[in-house]
């Protein structure tokens, strides 16, 4: 062999060991590199799940508008505003408008890469729309079948096409959204020929004579309900980030030689961290050189600050018992730019200690005679998203037990909205059938609580809202929870207060049994 031979096969492996190294050893905890393929060609998969979730976003919340504007017409309270779900196909852009105001969290651009057309079917089938259209989506139509059905559908070539099916809810699964390998698989929504009990449903297109008719009555003021500074700045930071998120994911999953399936990404409650759920495949030179491993993953997300959010692999939330992870997964991905090289092991051990934050444990606490033990945590005006904490004795809590973004007003007239939170330690196995009683109370009810990614908590921590007159100052709570022969163990927690920062007298009082 020549000497020009062998020099040439050194240098041919040392280019295989480096694609090598590339492929199998890199870290990757920078966060992902390279540029992004999203509008060239076919779509990717966080390309196609990110403007799915976007449209399917935009329509909920306009089908959910429907049901607080109906409760509006029947007395019970909820926005009145005139909404509704705007379609741009020729400028390839989808929106709500509610009063004439565009509402910047559900504006979202179509697939660039597609050509986007909207359908009408009813029982006389299905006919092409204009480019430019209104939706109003009432959830209660008055005759007894759905008549209407909207689809808005994407197509690329022959071979890739989206499509999103809404209309008026009549208690039926009415709406549907896929993707398709060609236009010609996507199943047109039928209605049966027969006449409906009463008249037909009104139209879910609005008019330009009935959108101009709804403009003259527009409301002057802005009704968006108050949000705090602080929901205000996340929402702003996760709109900044959602689509470099779907981006970053997958483009990290490829670093580490494997292929991403499907993946879903939803932010937490109050828009600080976010979940994710994807499929991931070995394959590639990776899988050929090792046993490649894959499934399903779980990711949490979490905000750091300055654009930069740092994910890392989670357990499966199965109830009631946990899987952990299959894929150790942890990097970081910034919105924009790249993170310099010396910043990241400091970033990496921000975001490792936000995981492992625990709430502290309360002072106020109660042994019951069956073993339990409660302890109150705090009070909260409703809605709590972003409002400071006080506990039971008006003192400062410094921290929110849960997340929240509920956007309801406090309910109407001389009352007052409150959320509370304890926490319930069983001695034995999970508690069931806790009871609950509050003093002077118009109305109160268990809240479904979530933590910051948007899992639902099932076990120990407990919120409830209390509604009261405005004039009252403080409430008396008693817990009741069963132990195992039945007999049930009381904590009594006195004179909470409604204030923040006054103390009304606040105690507490040693569980008793059998009340």
């Amino acid at each position: 062999m020549t000497r020009q031979a062998k020099y040439a096969l050194l240098l041919l492996a040392g280019v295989l060991a480096l694609a090598v190294w590339l492929l199998w050893f890199r870290d990757g905890s920078a966060g992902p590199g390279g540029a992004s393929k999203w509008g060239q060609g076919e779509l990717e998969v966080s390309e196609r799940a990110y403007y799915m979730n976007r449209i399917i976003s935009a329509i909920d919340a306009a089908r959910m508008s429907g049901w607080q504007a109906e409760r509006a017409s029947e007395g019970q309270g909820g926005d009145s505003a005139f909404v509704c779900l705007v379609i741009d196909t020729a400028g390839k852009q989808l929106w709500i408008e509610s009063d004439g105001r565009v509402l910047p969290e559900y504006h979202t651009d179509l697939p660039p890469s597609m050509d986007w057309k909207l359908y009408r079917s009813t029982q006389d089938g299905t006919t092409q729309l204009p480019p430019f259209g209104r939706f109003r989506l009432p959830t209660h139509p008055d005759g007894r079948f759905v008549l209407e059905q909207v689809s808005l559908v994407g197509t690329r070539g022959r071979r890739e096409s989206l499509y999103f099916s809404f209309g008026p809810d009549s208690g039926s699964d009415n709406y549907t959204q896929g993707s398709a390998w060609s236009a010609q698989s996507i199943t047109w929504p039928s209605f049966p020929k027969q006449t409906a009990d009463g008249e037909p449903s009104q139209s879910i297109i609005v008019s330009d004579a009935d959108y101009e008719k709804a403009k003259a009555g527009l409301k002057a003021a802005d009704s968006t309900p108050a949000e705090s500074a602080t929901l205000r700045e996340n929402r702003a930071a996760w709109g900044r980030a959602e689509k470099r998120l779907y981006e970053g994911i997958e483009s990290y999953i490829s670093t580490k030689g494997l292929r991403l399936g499907i993946l879903t990404l939803i932010h937490g409650p109050d828009y600080a961290a976010a979940r994710a759920q994807l499929s991931a495949s070995s394959g590639g030179l990776r899988n050929i050189l090792r046993s490649g491993s894959g499934g399903s993953v779980w990711l949490n997300i979490d905000y750091l600050g300055n654009d930069v959010w740092y994910t890392r692999s989670a357990q499966l939330p199965q109830y009631p018992m946990p899987i952990p992870p299959r894929i150790d997964l942890e990097f970081l991905i910034p919105v924009a730019g790249q993170i310099a090289k010396e910043d990241i092991p400091a970033l990496l051990a921000q975001g490792r200690r936000k995981r492992e934050d625990v709430p502290p444990s309360s002072k106020w606490r109660v042994n019951l005679p069956n073993g339990d033990s409660i302890e109150f945590i705090g009070v909260c005006d409703r809605p709590s998203g972003g409002k400071p904490w006080w506990g039971p004795d008006g003192s400062p809590l410094g921290y929110a037990p849960y997340p929240s973004r509920e956007g309801h007003d406090s309910p109407p007239g001389d009352v007052t909205a409150y959320e509370m939170a304890w926490r319930i330690h069983p001695a034995q196995g999970p508690e069931s059938g806790t009871r609950v009683w509050f003093e002077g109370r118009s109305s109160s009810g268990r809240r479904q609580v979530y933590d910051r990614y948007g899992n639902l908590l099932r076990e120990g921590l407990e919120a409830h809202d209390y509604v009261c007159d405005k004039s009252r100052t403080k409430t008396t709570l008693k817990i009741g929870v069963p132990g195992s022969n039945g007999e049930v163990s009381w904590a009594t927690f006195k004179n909470i207060s409604l204030v923040r920062g006054e103390n009304q007298g606040f105690e507490v009082i040693e569980g008793g049994a059998g009340e």
